[in-house]
């Protein structure tokens, strides 16, 4: 298979999980399952499939020396974004770093901050997901079926006739 590249998405407010969370003690880096962050969860699950030196973190710059601290030497670079604008910019930031090196990569983007308690059925999905978008140089996302509505979420409205694939 080629190349696979994570990004954990690390940034945000810290304004989630107030008042446990602040701007400088983001919920992504508080003690949660067995006193690991989410953070570390994160990275241990993309463990699972990627090596740490092709997993990457982008962050904001007030969360930056925190993160770095956190991640160690478990992945392979720790970004800063030079002026915090959300999610997309920085998923651009770090698509164009990634392109210089190998154009043929596939990205995968995670947001530091969820809990999910099934790793290896996680790194199973994850692993179908970019052997599809190997195959058919597509974009594939991963969701979780809601619940309820929620406005503060977007949702993937999909052909079941076409295997599952948005159009």
């Amino acid at each position: 298979m080629q190349l696979i590249q994570a990004i954990i998405l690390a940034g945000g407010k810290g304004e989630r999980l107030w008042p446990l969370s602040r701007a400088k003690k983001p919920k992504q880096l508080l003690p949660f399952t067995d006193g690991k962050s989410l953070l570390a969860q994160t990275i241990a699950r993309l463990s699972l499939l990627i090596e740490p030196e092709s997993i990457s973190i982008i962050t904001n710059q007030e969360q930056y020396e925190q993160t770095v601290a956190a991640a160690g030497n478990l992945v392979g670079q720790v970004c800063a974004e030079p002026v915090a604008r959300n999610t997309a910019p920085a998923i651009a930031l770090m698509v164009l770093k990634a392109m210089q090196k190998n154009p043929d990569t596939i990205l995968v983007f995670v947001p530091a901050d969820h809990l999910i308690d099934q790793n290896e059925r996680y790194a199973a999905a994850l692993e179908k997901a970019c052997a599809y978008a190997a195959e058919k140089k597509c974009i594939t996302l991963l969701g979780v079926k809601p619940r309820t509505p929620a406005t503060g979420y977007g949702y993937i409205e999909y052909d079941r006739s076409t295997d599952g694939v948005a159009r």
